[in-house]
Parts: C-alpha cells; structure tokens; sequence
C-alpha cells in the first residue's frame, strides 16, 4: 500500500454527557493547507479506525486505529509529503461506518 506515517494527535473533549449515536463531522478547515482536525464521537468504547484515503481508494494515513472511549473526540492531522487534490476520511467502528470528503491545498 502506500501509507506514509503521519503526524495524528487523538485529542479527548471532556464533555458531561456522553453522545448517544456514532458520528463523524465534515473535516475542518476544508479546504485545508497546513492542517486540519476530524471531530468523531462514539456512543460506547469501541474499536474504531479513521483513515484517510485518496480518489482509487488507496490509504494515505491512519489516524486511528484501536479502542476508543465513549465520548467526543478530535484528531488533528498534518499531512507531509502528500499531493493536493481530493481526499476522503473514512470511519469505521464495527457495524458503523462514515465517509467525508476533504480537499488539501498545499
């Protein structure tokens, strides 16, 4: 494959209610240059697995992969040596998936 180790920091979000369904928000900033941050949450602890892929499907990064607490996430990614164009991040937890689209503009 051609997955190149990147730069991905999971950051929790204390919140004093956990969220009630899977989600997965549109990227931000999008379109993004420098970096961008993915805001996920996950009702119960689950295995889950957030990637980024490009257009033929070919993974570009892992940004998570492993068990994740309930609760509101963000990861922030800073992608290097990875071309502009259109790219997809994908979350899958078990019987949940997700996909958003995100543009990189170096």
């Amino acid at each position: 494959t051609h997955s190149r180790v990147v730069e991905a920091t999971l950051l929790e979000q204390e919140s004093s209610t956990l969220p009630t369904k899977f989600s997965l928000d549109t990227p931000y900033p999008n379109p993004f240059n420098a970096s961008m941050q993915v805001t996920f949450a996950v009702p119960e602890a689950r295995q889950v697995r957030i990637s980024v892929v490009d257009v033929q499907g070919r993974t570009i990064a892992e940004l998570v992969q492993g068990t994740v607490s309930a609760g509101k996430h963000r990861i922030m990614w800073a992608p290097e040596g990875v071309t502009s164009g259109l790219y997809f991040v994908r979350m899958d937890a078990t019987d949940w998936q997700a996909v958003r689209k995100v543009m990189y503009l170096r």
